[in-house]
């Protein structure tokens, strides 16, 4: 199928490179022999959003640790654990730490 794909965009005059899952790169190619724009890929919501560093701190504040608390557990910087506060606090759209001990409880997110 794929180089059939890239034979008739040779044909048409178009040069297209596609890589990705099989099945969004079937998703796109449908959307271009349609005519139309392919659908945006899902962005994660919520608690998936966060990184793996967002996660552990994240989960160290919802357990009420203080940022020095967790940056000794992390084995960073209090001034890493405020960045990370914020990237969450952004991402989760929420605005305090009781907001963020609420997410962070088993089975919230």
């Amino acid at each position: 199928m794929e180089q059939h794909v890239l034979v008739e965009l040779n044909a048409a005059g178009l040069t297209v490179t596609v890589s990705g899952e099989p099945g969004a790169v079937a998703v796109f190619v449908d959307a271009v022999r349609r005519g139309r724009p392919a659908p945006a890929p899902a962005r994660p919501t919520g608690w998936a959003r966060l990184t793996s560093q967002e996660a552990a701190v994240a989960t160290l504040a919802g357990r009420a640790l203080t940022n020095q608390q967790i940056a000794h557990r992390l084995h960073i910087s209090t001034h890493t654990v405020n960045y990370h506060l914020r990237q969450i606090f952004r991402k989760l759209e929420i605005d305090s730490r009781v907001r963020l001990a609420t997410l962070a409880q088993p089975n919230a997110h």
